[in-house]
């Protein structure tokens, strides 16, 4: 009983020590960023160092290095590192995107703006020609001018959605969500069946080492004839997912640069055509210049004869003053003067004032006088 006691008790330990190196090695994650910033991380010698590796193992299987945990933990790791990178890139591409998405936005709204404008001018000009042919047709000309520099604006958003903003939002919503989802997926999966298969064969082997005399408790279990179809699936998925990151390096580097170097271009072009247009239009501005100034001098000219015609009216216009109002006083002269000087120009009296409470408001009395145009109001007689 003692003996099978502690066979019980060791096969707990291995299994325990199996268990625990399958959660190892399939809950691996980086979780220090600083842990893989402290080390260049270079994705094309990782990748040569794997190509090299399964190279080796698809010729000679039972020498391959790919024999040992520690070899495909290495493969785990650069994959965890790369996906690092790609979320990193992921993040700056998202805030382009958001940027452009602004860009053109407003640019609608700009446009929409300049057309509205461009019809106002021409409404406007239509009406002035009626008066003034020159001005009325100025207004025509600057409402075409402003129609054509709004194509210009236009051509050069299409091309900065086309050539820009279209591919950085393929870019996000096909590539980036490809490898995250399907590639790095099926890598992970491909390693904890690696994983599993790994320690199941290994306590097989121990067991049958152990029903057969043999102590292999503590010696390294080959199992790489076993797992081959499970090291295959492995390598079959690091491939892939190398792969997707070469084309999502090549477009959000290369070929980005390239979408923006014919987004560039394209701009200039644009800006040349616009440029031409209004360096036609520059004899044309030049005319119109001149005879601004013509219409300014005679519109100045009338403005002044008119000046002049009103400083002759006000200067011909005399105030009579009334006789009666000449003994009052000139501080005060809202109301003037009524009644008959007969019946006198002087009044007393007691006048009930209300108060400004803000309880009660009751009336008090207040002895009020109209003398020289003047009301004083008191408490009672002033004695003089």
């Amino acid at each position: 009983p003692d003996v099978n006691g502690r066979r019980k008790a060791k096969e707990g330990e291995r299994g325990a020590r199996s268990r625990r190196r399958v959660r190892e090695s399939i809950s691996y994650r980086p979780t220090d960023r600083r842990d893989i910033g402290r080390m260049e991380f270079d994705a094309k010698s990782a990748s040569n160092a794997f190509v090299a590796s399964t190279r080796a193992d698809l010729a000679a299987p039972a020498t391959s290095p790919l024999r040992s945990a520690t070899e495909l933990q290495s493969f785990r790791q650069t994959v965890d590192q790369m996906q690092e990178r790609l979320e990193t890139d992921r993040h700056g591409l998202k805030k382009c995107a958001k940027a452009l998405r602004d860009i053109q936005k407003t640019g609608e709204s700009h446009l929409g703006f300049d057309a509205q404008f461009a019809d106002s001018l021409e409404k406007f000009g239509s009406m002035a020609l009626r008066y003034d042919s020159k001005i009325g047709t100025a207004f025509l000309k600057f409402s075409v001018i402003f129609k054509e520099m709004s194509s210009v604006s236009k051509n050069s958003l299409q091309a900065l959605g086309n050539m820009v903003a279209f591919p950085v939002d393929n870019l996000l919503k096909s590539d980036f969500k490809t490898i995250n989802d399907d590639m790095k997926r099926n890598f992970d999966r491909a390693v904890r069946e690696h994983e599993t298969a790994r320690v199941k064969i290994e306590k097989e082997k121990r067991r049958g080492s152990e029903s057969g005399g043999a102590d292999a408790v503590g010696g390294a279990i080959d199992c790489s004839t076993e797992l081959v179809k499970e090291r295959r699936a492995v390598q079959l998925g690091m491939v892939d997912y190398l792969v997707k990151a070469n084309e999502i390096r090549t477009k959000k580097g290369i070929e980005f640069v390239q979408h923006l170097m014919e987004f560039y271009h394209m701009h200039y072009k644009i800006l040349e055509d616009g440029l031409k247009v209004l360096t036609d239009l520059g004899s044309w501005a030049n005319t119109l210049a001149g005879e601004l100034n013509g219409l300014r001098s005679r519109q100045e000219e009338e403005r002044k004869e008119l000046l002049e015609l009103r400083k002759q009216i006000k200067s011909d216009v005399t105030v009579e003053k009334d006789v009666s109002q000449t003994g009052t006083v000139s501080g005060y002269n809202l109301h003037q003067p009524a009644g008959e000087e007969s019946f006198g120009m002087e009044k007393a009296g007691i006048l009930m004032k209300r108060s400004d409470g803000r309880l009660r408001k009751v009336f008090q009395k207040r002895y009020c006088q109209v003398k020289d145009g003047q009301f004083t109001m008191a408490h009672g007689p002033v004695l003089e």
